[in-house]
């Protein structure tokens, strides 16, 4: 399941990359540093999951604490 969810489905349809992205992204913080690490090497491959990943992330920005918000700052930038 997990091979299919990140495999064709993710690939072939846009908004199955987006709505992932957004899921991710509003849990970012309760990820594990390896598995944020991994989110953002996905979204350098996927856009459709970078924009997701991105709304997802935006919405809580507000809630990281320094550490969290200058890591991601400095992935942006």
């Amino acid at each position: 399941f997990k091979d299919r969810i990140f495999g064709e489905l993710f690939s072939e349809n846009l908004f199955m990359a987006n709505g992932l992205g957004i899921g991710f992204g509003t849990n970012f913080q309760y990820l594990t540093n390896e598995s944020q690490n991994k989110m953002y090497e996905v979204a350098e491959k996927n856009p459709n999951f970078a924009t997701g990943l991105g709304q997802g992330i935006g919405t809580i920005f507000q809630y990281f604490n320094e550490p969290q918000r200058k890591k991601i700052i400095s992935i942006i930038f």
